[in-house]
C-alpha cells in the first residue's frame, strides 16, 4: 500500500538508523579480520560485527563502534592534523565518511588492529549506548556556568546520534556525553481531520519551574508516544480535563 499512517510517520520520526556507521563498521571488522587478534580482541570485534547501525539506547554495538571510532581518529589524526582539526572531525557529521576514506590506504589494517587495541582496554563489558550517551533535561539558564547547576534536573539515557533522523548531535567519545543539539519536539498533522494529530516536547506542558507539568512529556519522549492534539472546539472539549475560567476584574 502507497498509503502512510502517523504510525509509519511516528517510527520514522524516531529513527537511529546511520547507514554511514554502519559501512564504516562493516569496513573495520572486514579489515580487522586480516590482522592478528586475541581472544578478547576478537570478543569486541564480534560485538562490533552483529551491530546493525541503530543507536538504540540499549545497544552494545553502538557503544562498542562508538569506542573503536574514537581511537581510530586518534590514530589517523592525532599527528597528522593536530588537536584542533582532530576536534572538529569528532564533532563534524560526516565523520564516519572521512574515516571511511581513510581506511582505504593500504596501511589501513595496522591502523585499525591498534584502535581496537586501545578499545579493548578501555572497553566496559556493560557499557550500551544509553549509558554514555545521556542529554541533560534542563532550564535553559542551566548552561549558565555555576549558577545553572541549579536549573539542570536530570540526564536521561537516549537514542538516537549526530547522523541519524533522531537527531542528538554529539561528539565522538567513548566518555560519557550530552548531546549538543538535535530533536525536541514532534508533531503529526492528520491533514483529513481536524483532530487526529499528536504531539510531544522534550521537556513539558509549560516551562514554569516548580511545575508538576514542567517535565510530564520527557517519559513519553523517550518512548515514543504522543499525547493527542485536537484542534476543533468540539475535539478540545472531548479530550481535556481541566478548565481554567479567566475572568476580568
Amino acid at each position: 500500500s502507497d498509503f502512510v499512517s502517523l504510525d509509519d510517520l511516528a517510527r520514522i520520526q524516531s529513527d537511529t538508523f546511520s547507514a554511514a556507521s554502519l559501512e564504516l563498521a562493516q569496513r573495520i571488522t572486514n579489515l580487522a579480520e586480516r590482522g592478528g587478534l586475541t581472544s578478547t580482541e576478537r570478543g569486541i570485534l564480534r560485538e562490533l560485527a552483529s551491530w546493525d547501525g541503530h543507536y538504540w539506547v540499549d545497544s552494545r554495538g553502538a557503544y562498542v563502534y562508538q569506542l573503536i571510532l574514537s581511537h581510530l581518529i586518534d590514530e589517523l589524526y592525532s599527528t597528522r592534523y593536530g588537536e584542533d582539526i582532530q576536534a572538529t572531525i569528532r564533532s563534524g557529521p560526516y565523520v564516519h565518511d572521512f574515516v571511511l576514506a581513510d581506511l582505504l590506504e593500504p596501511a589501513s589494517t595496522s591502523t585499525v588492529l591498534a584502535a581496537i587495541r586501545a578499545a579493548v582496554r578501555d572497553a566496559r563489558s556493560d557499557s550500551v549506548w544509553g549509558n554514555i550517551h545521556e542529554p541533560l533535561v534542563a532550564h535553559p539558564i542551566g548552561a549558565v556556568p555555576l549558577l545553572g547547576r541549579g536549573y539542570v534536573f536530570d540526564r536521561i539515557p537516549y537514542s538516537g546520534s549526530t547522523s541519524v533522523v533522531a537527531k542528538a548531535a554529539h561528539v565522538v567519545t567513548a566518555q560519557k556525553h550530552s548531546p549538543r543539539f538535535g530533536a525536541n519536539a514532534r508533531l503529526l498533522l492528520d491533514m483529513g481531520t481536524a483532530d487526529n494529530n499528536r504531539v510531544v516536547l522534550l521537556g513539558g506542558q509549560d516551562g514554569w519551574i516548580g511545575s508538576d507539568r514542567m517535565l510530564d512529556m520527557v517519559p513519553l519522549w523517550t518512548e515514543g508516544r504522543f499525547i493527542p492534539l485536537p484542534i476543533s472546539a468540539d475535539g478540545q472539549a472531548s479530550r481535556s480535563r481541566v478548565r481554567t475560567s479567566l475572568i476580568p476584574e
